[in-house]
């Protein structure tokens, strides 16, 4: 079920196409903490550092179409705006109601099939 990097997720920019593997390695740290003897201990750093690091992500790559002045800029932040409340939404409702592994696992899910399609169609438009 784990994230791999393949040639297809590269969109040719070497600082948001290492990102992106960044963003894939939290990922699966994500995927696997719910196998962990100790997950309700390390989740709650495991989605903070997601969290943060989606964040830095995401104003790189705008910073850059900004740059580049890429005429769907003010969509693609909406979509990364989007997506950053969905995300916090969800750690939000896992702090409260406790870690659960199927939580987590919906998290999970949600967030490969999201940067999956993001990278390969939205990214891509740039």
């Amino acid at each position: 079920m784990s994230l791999h990097w393949r040639d297809e997720f590269s969109i040719d920019h070497s600082e948001i196409d290492n990102q992106h593997k960044i963003l894939f390695k939290l990922l699966n740290n994500l995927e696997e903490s719910t196998y962990s003897t100790d997950f309700e201990d390390i989740i709650p750093s495991t989605l903070e550092e997601l969290k943060n690091y989606v964040e830095i992500h995401f104003e790189t790559e705008e910073k850059y179409m900004a740059e580049k002045e890429y005429p769907g800029l003010q969509e693609h932040h909406q979509i990364h705006e989007d997506l950053k409340k969905r995300v916090y939404e969800e750690i939000k409702l896992n702090h409260d109601e406790g870690y659960s592994t199927i939580k987590v696992m919906h998290l999970y899910n949600f967030l490969k099939k999201w940067i999956e399609e993001h990278i390969l169609i939205e990214d891509h438009k740039f």
